[in-house]
């Protein structure tokens, strides 16, 4: 990939949709959400795995799709939170930098939700449900085997057997259960 395909890291530039959003929500922390896209970016945070899309297809990036993801379904507006949310999918360390420690807490809990499905906080849980249900909505865009698509399928419902705060994130547990229906009803997993 040539430097002039590969994604910029400001968010501005490549989600402009949802830095207007966090804008006009939340103005007094754009630094902190500039900030988490670029740590993100420079994290592996916008590599999309076995991805396929036409060339010069314009996309939202994955971090950028799981913040709007908290915004849109759960009204989500704490910095942190969405912070969080912009991380996830990256592989930056923790710490993060003293600018953005309040987000550590709840990325460290995602994270950990996501792998082992260990107990976590109601944040923590709501990042890793919005990150794991942006996965399965765009998994029609991978070159996943049947057999991948089944494992991820499992996965989901061991994700939502996990799930310690169902009723603070509703919303994104229905999503995911109405995926997971609808790919059972489509014959997408085995």
């Amino acid at each position: 990939m040539t430097e002039s395909c590969l994604p910029s890291r400001n968010l501005e530039s490549e989600a402009p949709g949802l830095y207007a959003s966090l804008q006009r929500i939340a103005p007094q922390s754009m630094a902190a959400f500039t900030t988490a896209f670029e740590i993100s970016s420079l994290n592996g945070g916008l590599i999309e795995g076995t991805s396929r899309r036409s060339p010069g297809t314009s996309f939202n990036p994955q971090p950028a799709r799981i913040c709007h993801i908290l915004l849109k379904e759960c009204d989500e507006r704490r910095t942190e939170v969405l912070v969080a949310a912009l991380l996830v999918p990256s592989n930056a360390s923790l710490p993060l930098p003293i600018s953005l420690a309040a987000a550590s807490e709840i990325l460290g809990a995602a994270r950990a939700f996501l792998r082992k499905h260990e107990p976590s906080s109601a944040e923590g849980e709501r990042v890793a449900l919005a990150h794991h249900l942006d996965i399965l909505r765009h998994l029609h865009l991978t070159e996943s085997s049947r057999e991948e698509s089944s494992a991820l399928f499992n996965g989901s419902q061991n994700l939502l057997a996990a799930c310690t705060h169902r009723a603070e994130n509703e919303r994104l547990v229905v999503l995911i259960q109405t995926w997971l229906e609808r790919a059972v009803a489509r014959g997408l997993v085995a």
